[in-house]
């Protein structure tokens, strides 16, 4: 079984700004963070869940059918730029703030969402997630202001459909299908 997930993968440009404004000071907790692999940083639109292969295919097929949006703005960060999901699975999460409420992002999610059964998985923010707490009874609030605020905006080119799955003791996202947004 595979974990699929549907993602926006914001351009290099905008990860490398990121990456600038986030990594010196995780580096400088590694000892609390488990930070990310920043070449698979991407805005989650939402988890499906696992899918045996066959259920992997049908997704596949009718994700290729969909007609996405006219792609629009996102912005990344605000005041704070950071936030910390705790009800994660795996623990604490710290992710970088997307536009909460955006209806470009909304539109995307309810087209994706009109080709699988994820009524029990609801999504209630966009998030571009950088690090794992390593202990999970710890909360590690103050690396959310340790982090100095920056906004950034991007146009987005397409979604894309991945499958998770553990190598080599790490998750790694891998890519089954792309759409580009319409122009």
């Amino acid at each position: 079984m595979s974990k699929l997930f549907f993602a926006i993968i914001p351009p290099s440009s905008e990860l490398e700004m990121i990456q600038e404004k986030t990594l010196p000071v995780l580096r400088s907790h590694s000892d609390s963070w488990r930070i990310a692999n920043p070449e698979q940083w991407h805005i989650t639109l939402q988890y499906v869940g696992e899918a045996n292969p066959i259920e992997t295919i049908k997704i596949i097929q009718a994700f290729e059918k969909i007609k996405l949006p006219r792609a629009e703005e996102i912005m990344v960060g605000g005041t704070p730029s950071m936030g910390l999901l705790v009800q994660h699975e795996s623990g604490p999460v710290l992710y970088v703030r997307i536009a909460e409420k955006h209806p470009f992002l909304l539109e995307t999610r309810r087209i994706v969402r009109s080709i699988v059964d994820v009524s029990d998985r609801e999504t209630t923010t966009f998030h571009l997630t950088v690090a794992r707490a390593k202990r999970k009874e710890k909360m590690f609030s103050s690396i959310v202001s340790a982090i100095p605020p920056f906004t950034s905006t991007f146009l987005p080119l397409g979604v894309t459909l991945f499958r998770s799955e553990e190598q080599n003791g790490k998750t790694v996202h891998i890519p089954l299908s792309t759409r580009a947004f319409s122009l």
